[in-house]
């Protein structure tokens, strides 16, 4: 009996929690000035409808591999669709000429390094994953 209470109450931590409650953080470079980004304009980086930060500086989005249970509730939250109408949304602009999709990388690691080594990358994590230096969380408001 004691094992029931136990996953109910785990079930009901869990379904209380905001949907963003730590299932991803959002990175860019350590030289980025941002400390919060709203999500429109994380709409506009990874959906190709703005190209440049504040500065100038060219945007660099990077997203993790579709079958990442990170991507999907990056998408779902963020960008608020599902990854398959992500897709579905970037072989329309493939196919009349107007832009690539960001490049999807294989894990969180690949995602940190990618970032740490662009001035102007943007990218998404576990919450879980440990950012060293050259790399930094910001809000998503």
């Amino acid at each position: 009996m004691k094992r029931k209470g136990l996953v109910f109450a785990l079930l009901t931590v869990a379904l209380t929690l905001p949907a963003s409650a730590a299932r991803y953080q959002v990175i860019v470079n350590e030289s980025n000035p941002a400390g919060a980004i709203d999500k429109t304009t994380v709409q506009d980086y990874y959906l190709g409808k703005a190209t440049r930060w504040s500065d100038g500086t060219t945007v660099a989005a990077v997203d993790l591999e579709e079958s990442s249970a990170v991507r999907a509730d990056f998408s779902k939250e963020v960008l608020r669709k599902p990854v398959a109408n992500v897709k579905s949304y970037w072989l329309t602009i493939i196919f009349s000429g107007r832009g690539v999709p960001p490049p999807a990388l294989a894990s969180d690691e690949k995602v940190i390094e990618a970032v740490r080594k662009n001035k102007g990358a943007i990218g998404y994590v576990s919450a879980t994953a440990t950012l060293p230096a050259g790399v930094k969380a910001i809000r998503v408001e």
